[in-house]
């Protein structure tokens, strides 16, 4: 009987400790959430800038005569350089939605997105079908 009590014990201590280290992902969980949430309010109210572009563009493909890929591509600073790509392309484009929408870029789309290792700044290169005119 005394096995069983011992046992039984040890159990119920490690279901204890398990459930303390599940309440513990949870709080860290929606910690992440919260920190995503405020960088997410924070580059949109600071870091995304559309008139201070880097460089900018037309692609023309070839034998297209009347079309044109017109680019831009701009600096975000502010966006940990470890997170995730999927994350960043996420929060990049939730913030597109919003910062195109009544801009001269309503129109464009997210090309790439690329971390500059040496200037620690993400680039993001957006682009659209103009049309060419010809005199």
């Amino acid at each position: 009987m005394n096995l069983y009590n011992q046992k039984t014990s040890e159990l119920e201590a490690e279901i204890k400790q398990q459930a303390e280290y599940i309440e513990f992902l949870k709080d860290d969980i929606e910690g992440l959430k919260k920190t995503k949430e405020v960088l997410k309010k924070w580059l949109k109210e600071e870091k995304i800038h559309f008139n201070r572009f880097v460089r900018q563009g037309l692609k023309i493909t070839k034998g297209n005569e009347f079309f044109a890929w017109h680019y831009v591509v701009f600096p975000v600073s502010g966006i940990p350089g470890t997170l995730d790509i999927l994350d960043v392309k996420e929060l990049v484009q939730e913030i597109l939605k919003s910062k195109l929408a009544n801009s001269k870029f309503e129109k464009y789309t997210i090309e790439t997105i690329d971390y500059s290792e040496r200037g620690k700044l993400w680039y993001v290169q957006i682009g659209h079908v103009i049309e060419l005119i010809k005199e």
